[in-house]
């Protein structure tokens, strides 16, 4: 359940605007939902067997639910996405000295922990004395504190090069949802459904499918009163993109183009919050 908050009240206003027609009703689920999508395995991530269906009527939409990870502060966010940028560049010049033998694989993630720490100190230092940081911004730990779940801040201090890649992934997922898929398919329709496989497929590129896994499950088992049907459709395409990664190897558009084409060819699911549906090209741009 991710970016939700307002485009819930779009979906609400959406609904709304066509409940005087029945027979647009049902044209219009027709389109959105093609097939009922009744194949859902039976241990997909430890699924849980209770549900309240009192979630969907109470469901907690906060900061943490987003996959944005990040605030208002504009200055402070453009700060850590060079900070992201930076360890992706620096991994990619230790793979290549990794490709010609000049340096240890054993070695990748202590270098990559030992750059991290030394911008993560030049932020401490600058968001007290740089005049462009807001006030209220504090240590690099502490502002990320901030748009986590406890789950995922406990893998982000075991791991923070990783867990800001997961962030940085989870920023982009939302910014080619919102390219390529009109708003009133980005909750719990198609572009849901493409947001969380590109950015399970990203993860995976950059930190590997365990850590993906891992950062996801946290994320999804950490949002308060989380929908049971809107759980399983994350989780299951979560899972999807990952697998998309084991095959296929893409630059950003590449994977853009690859994860658009397995929503439109019904490799992925939506949901309605009473079934789940494969996906389709519905509500493409």
């Amino acid at each position: 359940m991710l970016q939700k908050k307002y485009l819930l009240s779009l979906v609400v206003l959406t609904i709304m605007i066509g409940c005087g027609n029945n027979e647009s009703n049902e044209i219009d689920n027709k389109l959105t939902f093609s097939e009922k999508f009744d194949n859902l395995p039976t241990n997909i991530d430890e699924l849980s067997s209770s549900y309240d269906e009192s979630y969907d009527n109470n469901v907690d939409y906060n900061t943490k639910n987003s996959i944005e990870y990040k605030g208002n502060d504009e200055y402070t966010n453009k700060y850590i996405d060079e900070i992201t940028q930076k360890l992706k560049d620096y991994k990619k010049e230790l793979l290549k000295k990794q490709e010609n033998k000049t340096y240890k694989t054993s070695s990748l993630d202590n270098e990559l922990k030992i750059y991290f720490l030394s911008l993560k100190e030049e932020f401490n230092f600058n968001s007290k004395e740089d005049e462009k940081f807001r006030k209220t911004s504090t240590s690099l730990d502490g502002y990320v504190s901030g748009y986590l779940n406890q789950a995922e801040y406990n893998l982000y201090l075991s791991d923070p090069v990783k867990a800001l890649l997961c962030m940085a992934n989870g920023r982009l997922a939302i910014y080619y949802a919102e390219s390529n898929y009109q708003d009133y398919v980005l909750y719990n329709g198609n572009g849901d459904a493409f947001r969380h496989s590109l950015w399970n497929y990203g993860m995976s590129q950059d930190v590997g499918t365990t850590f993906a896994k891992t950062w996801a499950d946290a994320h999804e088992n950490g949002v308060a009163n989380n929908p049971w049907h809107e759980k399983v459709m994350d989780l299951y395409n979560n899972r999807e993109g990952r697998n998309l990664s084991s095959t296929y190897s893409f630059t950003i558009g590449g994977m853009v183009d690859r994860t658009k084409e397995a929503v439109g060819s019904g490799q992925m699911i939506t949901t309605d919050l009473q079934y789940h549906y494969y996906s389709n090209t519905y509500g493409e741009k």
